[in-house]
Parts: C-alpha cells; structure tokens; sequence
C-alpha cells in the first residue's frame, strides 16, 4: 500500500485489501517512529490528567480530577481517568469522614458512684436531673449540645449549644446558667442546680479537667459537691436532641 499509495487511493486500497485506514495510517507511524492516533490522544489525555493532580496538590482522585477536565471542556469517562492515572501511578488522597468526639478520658482513671442506682424517676420534680452531651450536623459543621432533662417529668427543662467542644465542663457550666434562668419561670427553685448531673459522667465523657481555668475549676468543684452522679443514659440524648430540633426551626444553613 505504501509503494502504491502515488497511484491509489489508500480507501479503495483499504478496502479492496480488507484493512481499516486507521490500521494503516497507524502501521505507517509505528514504522517511522511515531505514536499513532490513539496513543496521541492518550498521551494528551495522561498530561492533562496528571496537571489537574498536581495543582490539586497531589490530593484530587479521579472523580474530582474527572470533574476539573469536564469544566475545561475535555469529556472523557471518569473509568478513562482512573485508568490515566493507574497508567502514571497517580493516587488521590480520600480524607476520613469527620465524627465529633464526646468522649475523652481524663489524665487519671476515676470512677463516679451512681447514687441513684440508675433509677432516674425519684417520685417527684427536681429530685434527680440528667445531664449529657451530643452533637448534631447543621449545614455549617457540627454543633454540640448539652441538655438537662428532669428524672420524674422526663422534660427537657435546659441546653446549651457551641460549634467547639472545649471541655465537657464548659458546656455544662453554660447549661447551667441556662436551667438558673428556665427554673425561675417554671417556679422550681434555682437552689436544685447542685441535684443535676452535669460536672462529669461516669464514662468520663468530656475532655480532662486540665483544659479548665481557674474560674470554672472552682465551678466544676462546686458542682462535684452538690450532684447527684448517674450514668449517661442514650433515652435522654435523643430527647434532647428532639427537643432542640423542635425548638430550633432551621436557618442560617441549619438542617
């Protein structure tokens, strides 16, 4: 086909001879030391590849590296790019999915008497309250909430909510002030502040009491002396959870 091609036309030679012209054309490149047609378009395809990973800072997989092309107007399959950057030994990194933490064991193991025996409902109002702490995702992060829920009426009576968790401590000294305020208007005696649980659980959930200054250490140990230590209970936490989505109606990007 070569020696004819000055006297024929390389379709009707393709096609008398039962060969595609691509076939050809690519035989005649590999002959002179050139890539054919594909591995042009390969090669093409395996440098923009390897651009869009590189000013991704080595991070981007390839979805995301499929994504950046397809802005650029190159429409390839997401498979294609993977196979790209297989070919070049190119690996994106896949960040973990992020969980709040709520449990952080103090500097020293302690063990908290359940004085209540985990009876949480000791006959009347403001004889045992429960204290724990969750978070929840808003369409802005994680938030955390700390909510106090009364024993006997299983209501929930205060909370506090921050986007940090700073110490456990923290969160519930704020609770704290929040119950002085809701127990004025219910009318039922701020002077029970010291009945709920809220300085420390008994899975020691919070971070250690070293991250405290002095002011709240002093909180924290007043609180110590008056509570009544029970065991977190998971009821609790999804009433309050409840409790603050009811409240709560979504806005500023809040689910």
């Amino acid at each position: 086909m070569v020696q004819e091609k000055a006297n024929y036309e390389v379709k009707r030679m393709a096609r008398l001879l039962g060969v595609s012209r691509s076939g050809f054309y690519a035989w005649v490149a590999r002959q002179a030391g050139q890539p054919g047609p594909q591995r042009r378009e390969r090669d093409d395809l395996d440098a923009k590849v390897r651009t869009v990973f590189i000013e991704s800072d080595e991070v981007y997989g390839a979805p995301r590296v499929h994504a950046q092309l397809a802005r650029e107007g190159t429409q390839v399959d997401v498979k294609t790019v993977a196979r790209s950057m297989a070919r070049q030994g190119l690996e994106g990194i896949s960040p973990k999915k992020f969980t709040p933490v709520t449990t952080l064991p103090g500097v020293e193991a302690h063990t908290i008497p359940d004085r209540v025996r985990r009876g949480w409902d000791q006959g009347g109002l403001d004889r045992c309250w429960i204290s724990d702490i969750t978070y929840l995702r808003t369409g802005e992060g994680w938030v955390y909430l700390a909510a106090v829920t009364d024993g006997h009426s299983r209501r929930i009576i205060g909370w506090a909510m921050d986007t940090h968790m700073h110490t456990a401590a923290r969160l519930v000294i704020d609770t704290g002030r929040t119950i002085a305020e809701v127990a004025r208007e219910l009318g039922v005696g701020a002077q029970t502040l010291g009945k709920w649980v809220a300085a420390e659980h008994a899975d020691q959930a919070g971070e250690p009491t070293g991250e405290l200054d002095l002011d709240e250490r002093a909180e924290l140990k007043r609180l110590r002396r008056e509570l009544a230590d029970v065991k977190k209970d998971n009821e609790f936490l999804g009433k309050a959870a409840a409790f603050f989505a009811a409240k709560q109606p979504p806005q500023n990007g809040m689910n």
